[in-house]
């Protein structure tokens, strides 16, 4: 049987795939990217949640209005990281923790000014390509300050296991935008 209508949106409508993305992290100071090929494809499950409005139905007039304190933000992202054989991503986030807090002296560490303190945040920039082949992406940046650098847990079995880790980051904020493809 076929569809009557408008079939436009079969035609044109292109499907977003989970596993097209590349992760980099951006200096907020510099805006240099500061990635590894190992950060750059050692991510593999990245998670936002969404912001959310909650709006009440008026009992007198039946119309919804927004409750109070109804915006939520979506304050964490968490990205799940595939390690390297040389910890690189443990040691690029047991850095970005050092500038909070010293682990040797037991004390944390004060930002001595407004650019030491814009420092400790970083860009994590999700870059996922259209697969319409326009050369077109969907680029996220979340600007953001660690809150873990992932666990150490190895153990032997039957078969070689890769290491992988969940670290979460605390978002600041955030953006959205369609940018040229300039990685894919």
């Amino acid at each position: 049987m076929a569809l009557k209508g408008n079939n436009d949106i079969q035609l044109t409508y292109t499907p977003a795939y989970k596993n097209r993305y590349e992760v980099s992290f951006i200096d907020t100071t510099t805006g240099a990217d500061v990635s590894s090929e190992c950060v750059r494809f050692g991510a593999t499950d990245v998670s936002f949640g969404d912001e959310s409005l909650t709006f009440v139905r008026n009992p007198a007039t039946t119309r919804f209005t927004l409750k109070e304190g109804a915006y939520k933000r979506s304050d964490t992202l968490t990205i799940t990281w595939r390690e390297s054989d040389m910890y690189k991503i443990k040691a690029l986030h047991k850095e970005w923790v050092s500038r909070f807090y010293n682990t040797s002296t037991d004390k944390y560490i004060s930002a001595r000014n407004a650019a030491e303190a814009k420092s400790r945040y970083k860009i994590i920039q999700v870059v996922v390509p259209s697969t319409a082949g326009d050369g077109k992406a969907t680029r996220f940046r979340f600007t953001c300050l660690p809150s873990n650098i992932g666990n150490l847990s190895l153990a032997w079995g039957s078969s070689a296991g890769l290491t992988t880790y969940a670290i979460n980051y605390y978002v600041e904020e955030w953006e959205m935008e369609e940018v040229r493809d300039e990685f894919f």
